[in-house]
């Protein structure tokens, strides 16, 4: 069976796309025990910092993870298809 690469590239980065906005709307809501589980999962003291989310962050970040969402998944289903010629 053959991957449409572009499809699951598509695919992941409108996953990546909810999972982001969902993620930053916890963190506006909620920033107090976002860090602290942030800080427990990394094992750090995070206590003093203080998050301020802005307009520009939310849209480089939702930039960057949609485009490496994006780029694993084409790369994921190029080495899918490449080694599924090779059977």
């Amino acid at each position: 069976m053959k991957i449409d690469t572009f499809r699951l590239a598509f695919s992941s980065a409108t996953a990546a796309l909810g999972l982001w906005i969902v993620c930053t709307a916890v963190v506006v809501a909620i920033p107090g025990p976002v860090i602290t589980v942030i800080g427990y999962m990394f094992h750090l003291n995070l206590s003093g910092l203080d998050w301020h989310p802005s307009i520009g962050g939310f849209l480089i970040g939702l930039a960057a993870w949609m485009f490496l969402a994006g780029a694993f998944s084409s790369l994921l289903g190029f080495c899918y298809n490449f080694l599924e010629r090779k059977k």
